[in-house]
């Protein structure tokens, strides 16, 4: 059963990522070889949220938790995104938990480990259109983290992708692939909260990498 499931996802990864089907299809997979080699869940915590928020809106645990904990925190706080944007470090965390960097690293660890060494997301350009199409089809997956809820303030996450404005992407020309992601957070007081991500991806070089913009809080 193993050797099937990385036998159709080495062949699915080796294909361009064009339609929304294919992403669904790949994370099935995923989840799949996941349940065979952590049949207790006790690891790859982001990768396994990453495959269930299609499918699983309602979820007990996971990576879920975290960003809807930094925008309960974000509520809290006088100033808002403000000393969080300021501060280097957590300004990084901010950047990290909605460009889903911590998800990528974890992704392409795992298909390595389970030795599927080549695929078409290993290039950012490829994983900038793949996480695109994963947005679309979360877009229509609200995101709630069930564990008895224990947020002061946030009960709900949304999100929608957003073409970046074309002077923005003039401004970022290194940019092989760009676009935005608007997180929309619910409250329990009936308000609504969005913050926009814009993402840009970098043209090849030895260094290639995804750089996180500043992220907007509306």
């Amino acid at each position: 059963m193993r050797n099937d499931i990385v036998g159709k996802l080495s062949v699915e990864l080796r294909r361009p990522i064009k339609h929304e089907r294919q992403v669904v299809y790949i994370l099935v997979e995923i989840r799949k070889l996941l349940d065979h080699v952590d049949p207790d869940r006790t690891t790859w915590e982001a990768l396994r949220t990453f495959c269930n928020w299609p499918l699983h809106t309602n979820l007990t645990s996971g990576w879920a938790k975290k960003p809807i904990e930094l925008m309960n925190e974000v509520i809290q706080r006088k100033d808002g995104m403000l000393e969080l944007l300021i501060n280097a470090d957590r300004r990084k965390q901010v950047q990290s938990i909605f460009s889903l960097d911590e998800i990528y690293t974890e992704l392409i660890q795992f298909l390595k480990q389970q030795g599927i060494g080549q695929f078409n997301v290993l290039i950012l350009q490829e994983w900038a259109t793949f996480l695109k199409l994963y947005f679309s089809v979360v877009a229509d997956c609200p995101l709630t983290f069930t564990k008895d809820l224990p947020f002061d303030h946030v009960k709900q996450v949304t999100v929608r992708v957003y073409e970046v404005p074309e002077d923005v992407k003039a401004e970022n020309a290194n940019c092989a692939a760009m676009f935005g992601v608007t997180w929309v957070f619910a409250t329990k007081s009936g308000a609504r909260r969005e913050f926009n991500m814009p993402l840009c991806f970098e043209k090849p070089d030895p260094d290639m990498k995804m750089v996180n913009l500043t992220p907007i809080l509306d």
